[in-house]
């Protein structure tokens, strides 16, 4: 009897690359993502013992899993910086806000810059249509 493989090998190769790229987001955060075989690449996040892993998802598209954790990175920066600002109600609208523009656009540029190689090889563009996006729809 075969067994179903969920992903193909050119996703696993890209999904591999998203998962490598987001390295410091799991010294942020209780979050671990790791390649599950023929299953694709499952993300587990927020453990808290006895019981284990909060949340997991498993993903079998590149695109789906950098989504993912481009959300869970940007949120958790958003936190951290409230945090440091000793802000007691995080809005993350009003967080992010309050930083300087200037230092809004340095965060973000520094981020993507190093992600650049990674999402060029697996999407399109990243700004190609004049407003901040990281893919074109």
């Amino acid at each position: 009897m075969e067994k179903q493989v969920y992903i193909k090998e050119e996703e696993r190769a890209k999904c591999q690359k998203v998962a490598d790229a987001f390295a410091e987001l799991y010294e942020m955060e209780n979050i671990v993502v790791f390649d599950a075989g023929r299953y694709g690449f499952v993300e587990l996040k927020y453990y808290k013992p006895p019981h284990g892993f909060e949340e997991d998802a498993t993903f079998i598209d590149s695109r789906a899993l950098f989504d993912a954790l481009w959300k869970e990175w940007y949120d958790t920066t958003l936190y951290l910086t409230a945090k440091e600002m000793k802000l007691n109600d995080i809005l993350y609208e009003e967080v992010f806000k309050s930083l300087l523009k200037e230092e809004k656009k340095i965060k973000l540029k520094d981020w993507i810059c190093k992600q650049m190689i990674i999402s060029q090889s697996l999407f399109p563009c990243l700004f190609c249509c004049g407003k901040l996006r990281l893919f074109c729809l």
